[in-house]
């Protein structure tokens, strides 16, 4: 095969249908998700991922604690921007994702199909905004002065301001979780931040 050939063939592609596929539509909506995690993630600064005690499983719950190390200042810093930071973070990345696909939904060039996982892939980045909203209200309303609740591709991540949380606190914050989002209690990691 020759240049020209691989050229011609590139040619007759059908990119409009590539592009609106229902496949290239599903990865394009996980690196999304995928990029707002990762943002999520690293947007907290430096954190140690074990606490003091070290990493303790409760049932099938993960606690993991974490800790800002630049002195007093930096780490009433940190506490205080981290929580609003990841809010911020969680819900751009949600919003870029919902825009991307209401405009797959809204284009009448959109294939059934695709518009289709479209709306079903709204309906579900809905109900998880619904459960995180659910599950940080709830928390709170446990003591918790702050909590950021992430869900995404059945796993529940729950990151609680905490000194030090009791084995009956990461049972309710568990309950709580797996009401609220539906996924099991294997999914679900429950992250201390001090």
């Amino acid at each position: 095969m020759n240049f020209s050939s691989i050229k011609q063939k590139v040619r007759e592609i059908d990119w409009k249908g590539v592009f609106l596929s229902r496949n290239f539509i599903i990865v394009c909506c996980m690196m999304l998700v995928a990029a707002g995690i990762l943002v999520f993630s690293t947007a907290g600064g430096k954190t140690d991922t074990v606490s003091q005690s070290g990493t303790k499983v409760l049932g099938n719950a993960v606690l993991v604690g974490s800790e800002v190390a630049d002195g007093a200042d930096a780490e009433d810093a940190g506490e205080d921007s981290f929580f609003a930071v990841a809010v911020i973070n969680r819900q751009r990345t949600r919003d870029s994702a919902m825009q991307t696909l209401k405009e797959i939904a809204d284009s009448p060039d959109t294939m059934p199909d695709a518009r289709e996982e479209a709306l079903r892939s709204i309906a579900t980045l809905v109900d998880e905004m619904n459960a995180e909203a659910n599950i940080e209200m709830l928390v709170k309303s446990k003591g918790f002065e702050d909590c950021v609740a992430i869900v995404s591709d059945g796993k529940c991540s729950v990151i609680v301001r905490s000194e030090g949380l009791m084995e009956d606190e990461v049972a309710q914050i568990l309950t709580i979780a797996v009401e609220q989002s539906g996924v099991s209690a294997p999914g679900i990691t429950i992250i201390e931040k001090k």
